[in-house]
């Protein structure tokens, strides 16, 4: 058994075949040729969706983070104001955090851009 292991290890050291060799390397070429066309590929279709999908997951990400600030925020200044600044009025503390983000969402409207006509 162990001849033949030796024999087909020395057959595998055998020394590759010339490039100009009149077209007998038709398996190299023929794996060249694939491989070309699945880096094309991959190129063209795969790095895109993968860069957009890599987009969109650190988008969602940074939405939700944003998300949880803004609640996190809104909380903190509530209890602030209605510990600190209005003595148990939470009507007070419910006003005048309604007038402040209903100003921040009056100008957030107004810089919106009006719709083209035709």
């Amino acid at each position: 058994m162990r001849a033949n292991l030796t024999a087909m290890n020395s057959q595998s050291r055998s020394a590759p075949q010339a490039a100009g060799d009149g077209g007998n390397d038709w398996a190299a070429k023929a794996a060249d040729l694939v491989e070309g066309a699945v880096c094309t590929v991959r190129h063209r279709a795969v790095e895109p969706i993968m860069a957009a999908t890599r987009f969109i997951a650190l988008g969602a990400i940074m939405v939700v983070m944003a998300v949880s600030a803004a609640i996190l925020l809104v909380a903190g200044l509530m209890r602030l104001f209605d510990s600190y600044f209005f003595g148990s009025r939470v009507w007070a503390t419910d006003a005048l955090l309604g007038l402040i983000l209903l100003g921040a969402g009056a100008a957030l409207w107004s810089r919106r851009h009006q719709p083209v006509r035709k």
